[in-house]
């Protein structure tokens, strides 16, 4: 049996036969583009059934039907605010809850906004061309924020949501 010397293999030196490829630019970007998607992918299932209060298929629906009973015009300051309180009870508690999910708590300071200013936004995304002033309540809360992450989140926020339908 042999025996090892506790302090190990001395070496003397730096070792300079040892190469170390490092990866390109082009390759480190699209790592980093890439964890958000990853990211985004992974946990909203987990999220997906947290502020749903039915099957996943109707999750799309269920966001168009908050996005319809948002009243975008009469109340855009207060929602741009993250004040969802001046909405009907239900709709303010959907948000609300929209707003826990966890991916979005983590990505919402990274996006620029609070998280229930991001589930205002995702909402007026899903129903910007058919409710009148949601597109408006988007761009300003988009306007000094992260909108490439945002639009990311979203996009797969909502296939999330639309799955199966």
């Amino acid at each position: 049996m042999a025996q090892v010397d506790s302090e190990g293999t001395k070496q003397s030196g730096l070792p300079v036969a040892r190469k170390l490829v490092l990866p390109s630019q082009r390759t480190s970007q699209s790592i980093v583009d890439g964890i958000p998607r990853a990211v985004a992918a992974v946990d909203l299932l987990a999220d997906a059934g947290y502020f749903v209060d039915g099957p996943q298929r109707r999750m799309g629906d269920r966001l168009e039907r908050i996005g319809q009973a948002v009243d975008w015009t009469a109340n855009a300051s207060a929602l741009i605010e993250g004040n969802v309180d001046s909405e009907e009870m239900w709709v303010a508690v959907s948000l609300k809850d929209i707003a826990r999910g966890k991916v979005l708590r983590a990505l919402a300071p990274v996006i620029g906004l609070e998280p229930i200013q991001v589930a205002v936004a995702i909402v007026a995304d899903a129903v910007a061309t058919s409710a009148p002033g949601a597109a408006g309540v988007k761009s300003h809360l988009l306007r000094d924020a992260d909108r490439k992450l945002f639009g990311l989140f979203a996009r797969a926020y909502y296939r999330i949501a639309t799955a199966g339908r």
